[in-house]
């Protein structure tokens, strides 16, 4: 069974062939590129599990741009670096990246978060992720309740709650639980006017009725929903207040 699928932006061959046989030991699917624009390119047409980022001779700007483009789709990221950068470090670590592993690589701690980070989210299989593409169409969402399918239109949904495998989704009206990730629903409903506000919880912007920056609160009527420091950063600066 494939673990996942791995983004790999190779840089030294010896590096990169022990890192290779870290992932193909670990039954992974590796996408390897040489260069942040092909890795662009390919995360619209690829559903991506993991990024390996191998910052040697690498424009670190051009870098930590693409980084922060992975953290607004909650893709976990770790970097691979080959000296002690500490600028470099610091601004990777703003950007909430999974790992930041330098020269001489341990391979077996490498392994370990790789495996680690794809069995807590286990990696569609083409099919699945060819069904929930086709559940998006015209602007709804098709859930299962019992034998029956229930076209929930996106654009009443006032929020999602994680609740382990499942989300929770929130209309006005009812709510609904779907077995899959926080983030894999965040990458389908990218574009349709959802910010995440806490690592439990997606909301729709317009459904917003307030955000108390003191309490750290988003209100949706009298609904409070916990806005979580960092994505109180992103909101912020989405609404153009920072």
């Amino acid at each position: 069974m494939q673990l996942g699928q791995v983004l790999y932006m190779e840089g030294q061959v010896a590096a990169t062939d022990d890192v290779v046989a870290v992932l193909e030991d670990l039954n992974c699917a590796i996408i390897m590129v040489d260069s942040v624009s092909k890795a662009k390119g390919l995360l619209g047409q690829r559903a991506i599990d993991l990024v390996l980022l191998n910052i040697e001779q690498h424009n670190h700007s051009n870098l930590l741009e693409f980084v922060y483009e992975l953290k607004a789709v909650s893709l976990p990221v770790i970097f691979l670096a080959f000296d002690q950068d500490r600028e470099l470090y610091e601004q990777a670590k703003r950007a909430d990246i999974l790992a930041y592993l330098v020269s001489p690589i341990d391979m077996l701690m490498l392994r370990s978060i790789v495996e680690y980070n794809l069995k807590k989210e286990p990696a569609l299989s083409q099919n699945e992720e060819g069904r929930l593409k086709s559940k998006h169409l015209e602007g709804v969402l098709f859930i299962k309740v019992n034998q029956l399918l229930q076209k929930v239109k996106i654009a009443n949904i006032t929020h999602i709650r994680s609740e382990g495998n499942y989300c929770m989704i929130f209309t006005p009206e009812k709510k609904y639980a779907i077995k899959i990730s926080m983030i894999r629903l965040y990458h389908s409903l990218l574009g349709k006017g959802f910010i995440q506000a806490h690592k439990s919880f997606l909301v729709q912007l317009n459904k917003i009725d307030n955000i108390d920056i003191s309490s750290n609160e988003v209100f949706i009527g009298e609904l409070r929903i916990p806005l979580g420091r960092k994505y109180k950063q992103e909101l912020l600066a989405y609404l153009n207040l920072l």
